[in-house]
């Protein structure tokens, strides 16, 4: 009996002493530390302009280029070097939401890369743009270009008396994934009258049928934008203005129903109008100008 008390007694000391030793193990260390996260560079890409100097609806070319790249065929290059380097590729004008996607991938040989494009600005101001590049969510490409713009025409881009005998001519101005609108000036010389007309048609409505919500659209925008232009108007038909004074001006003849709001400038008078159809299709509103 005394020797199977001392084996119990003998069991549980050599068991606690295992145990403890077990507690204050250390693993051995493998060795290995874990591996750094691959650092995306910057790439060398930045935003260039053919002007630096414009004037509204003219032409403003942009256009990538590698600082790092002197060789002829610069935007081949590019195409070359950095199709794969970008996931995407956007150009944004300060201010605006939207922007020119430079870059598409859509995981098929029609995916598109564009070096070089075009932009029209509508309002005179000091134009900041950007250039934005992203790999796996991070930025890799910043660049910015500033373009000044002015509104030193007679009529928005029109100077009268540089118009010759070949002033029949409409102008549209789009510019791609920056509105939803597209303007339009159409300058003619008929009868001795000499007259330029701006519209804007808009991308989201059908025009094949009536609708006054694209009326609507169009008063409203024309009205703001020659009134950030030129100031307030002369004459406005809600505010009972005398009018006919003011229509002689013009050698194009109008109905007075026509003419909503008259504006007056140094070397033009201007005009919101409604086509006579505008009362059965529910749309168009237009800019008239004439020289004084």
């Amino acid at each position: 009996m005394l020797k199977k008390i001392c084996f119990l007694v003998m069991s549980a000391l050599l068991f606690g002493s295992c145990s403890d030793k077990d507690d204050n193990v250390v693993l051995p260390d493998d060795g290995l530390d874990p591996e750094p996260e691959e650092e995306i560079q910057s790439l060398p890409l930045m935003l260039t302009t053919d002007k630096s100097e414009g004037h509204i609806y003219e032409q403003v070319g942009f256009s990538l280029e590698d600082s790092t790249y002197t060789a002829p065929n610069g935007g081949f290059a590019i195409l070359i070097r950095y199709a794969d380097a970008l996931d995407s590729l956007i150009w944004q004008v300060e201010g605006n939401e939207d922007g020119v996607h430079l870059l598409e991938k859509n995981g098929t040989i029609n995916s598109q890369f564009r070096t070089e494009w075009s932009h029209y600005f509508y309002l005179p101001g000091n134009y900041k743009t950007f250039l934005y590049g992203y790999k796996d969510g991070q930025l890799v490409v910043q660049d910015s270009a500033v373009t000044e713009i002015f509104a030193d025409g007679d009529f928005l881009n029109i100077n009268w008396d540089r118009l010759g005998e070949d002033s029949n001519k409409m102008v549209g101005f789009t510019n791609e994934h920056m509105r939803d609108y597209s303007m339009q000036i159409f300058t003619s010389l008929r009868d001795d009258v000499l007259s330029s007309r701006l519209s804007v048609r808009f991308d989201s409505f059908d025009y094949r049928r009536p609708n006054a919500e694209i009326g609507d659209r169009e008063a409203e925008l024309l009205d703001s934008y020659i009134t950030e232009l030129y100031g307030e108007a002369k004459y406005h038909v809600a505010e009972g203005s005398p009018l006919n004074e003011l229509l002689r001006l013009f050698k194009t003849k109008f109905k007075e129903e026509q003419v909503l709001k008259i504006w007056l400038t140094g070397k033009s008078i201007i005009a919101l109008i409604k086509s006579e159809d505008t009362d059965v299709n529910g749309f168009g509103y237009e800019i008239h100008a004439e020289p004084i």
